[in-house]
């Protein structure tokens, strides 16, 4: 899925670059593996994306080109049938999570936010780091990334101790709103952001 590729990695900027490329997403339920196939076109967000699920499979075979899926028996569990469904939502949470943070690395990028090698750590002064942060926990909240100090923390090399930090003395200075449990969201009157 997404942590295939770091996010330093060329590929949040650099795909998809055509409509039907495809990406294999793997994973596993209870210890079943899967694989689904996600291709590119338009997506809602604007433009080429990784759009939609166009093969699936679970089990033995999900690292196959062989499909429709087949059932599959395990000696220590239930039909694999069963855990079908759950695969399948795993699989759909993998798609989101890949387009988030594309979406998410390319308005990064386009808004002139400093992007590290994810091995470096950034060095810049106190105010240059409090507006990369700003900024990048803005675009978070904005593409619904749940999980914006990790992010931050992958691009800039900085600890996620150091990150919250800086997202405190934003949430002092009015900067940030407050938190909210589980997720950043935007105070829409003000532009800023909460979480």
């Amino acid at each position: 899925m997404g942590e295939a590729h770091p996010l330093t990695d060329p590929f949040w900027l650099e795909q998809p670059h055509t409509a039907g490329q495809a990406v294999d997403l793997t994973g596993d339920v209870e210890g079943v593996p899967w694989c689904a196939t996600v291709v590119a076109d338009q997506v809602p967000t604007g433009g080429l994306g990784w759009a939609r699920i166009v093969s699936f499979a679970v089990g033995l075979h999900a690292d196959a080109e062989t499909l429709p899926f087949t059932p599959l028996r395990r000696p220590e569990a239930a039909d694999i049938e069963a855990l079908h469904g759950k695969a399948w939502n795993a699989a759909v949470r993998g798609l989101d999570d890949i387009e988030r943070t594309r979406t998410f690395m390319r308005a990064l990028h386009d808004g002139g936010v400093v992007i590290g090698d994810g091995k470096t750590r950034l060095r810049m002064d106190r105010p240059a780091k409090r507006e990369l942060v700003r900024k990048a926990y803005t675009l978070a909240a904005q593409y619904g990334r749940r999980d914006s100090n990790r992010l931050i923390a992958q691009v800039t090399g900085w600890s996620i101790s150091d990150i919250e930090k800086v997202v405190a003395e934003l949430r002092r200075a009015g900067e940030l709103g407050p938190a909210q449990r589980g997720r950043p969201s935007i105070n829409e009157q003000e532009g800023t952001t909460n979480g």
